[in-house]
């Protein structure tokens, strides 16, 4: 992203360790770049209006546990994250972006920053569980799921990425 002249989007920063502005902004997307039909799109967050609702969304409460951290704010880090983890219903996180189906990467942010907090999770079992279950024969994480044995979508990056940070950060099982 960097050599298009955009390497940040307002969010995925703390991941990276860099503390970021939160509340999020309301995301918009960004044309990066584009070559005959092909193009690159990125969801921003630098601009636009503050989200008041942003703990509902378990993706976006688990960057805030992150930047807490950056921040070094570990009480209210942990707070957050338990509050985050309260969502998840023994199937997935259904948050206020839940529409009939699960999404894969929470289950691998919730994992991931667990880990990366030191915070313990009752469910990170589970939770593991579901996250395998969702890769493909290719390695690939598939994106939604209604359930353990009902995968629905395609693979991608994001899922993907998410899954195997999480795998990384929490320990892949034997």
């Amino acid at each position: 992203m960097a050599r298009f002249g955009d390497a940040s989007n307002g969010l995925i920063e703390v991941v990276w360790g860099t503390p970021i502005s939160f509340p999020p902004l309301t995301g918009h997307q960004q044309l990066v770049t584009e070559s005959g039909e092909n193009q690159i799109m990125q969801e921003s967050h630098l601009a636009g209006e503050t989200m008041p609702d942003w703990t509902e969304y378990a993706n976006l409460a688990f960057l805030g546990v992150l930047n807490l951290v950056l921040q070094d704010r570990p009480e209210d880090a942990r707070q957050l994250y338990e509050d985050t983890i309260a969502q998840f219903d023994g199937a997935g996180f259904r948050d206020k972006a839940y529409q009939e189906r699960y999404e894969t990467y929470k289950l691998a942010m919730a994992l991931y920053t667990g880990s990366a907090i030191g915070a313990p999770n009752a469910n990170s079992g589970q939770m593991l569980a579901l996250l395998l279950s969702m890769q493909r024969t290719d390695g690939g994480f598939i994106t939604h799921y209604k359930d353990q044995e009902t995968p629905e979508g395609d693979a991608n990056t994001e899922t993907t990425s998410w899954a195997l940070l999480a795998l990384k950060e929490a320990g892949c099982p034997d």
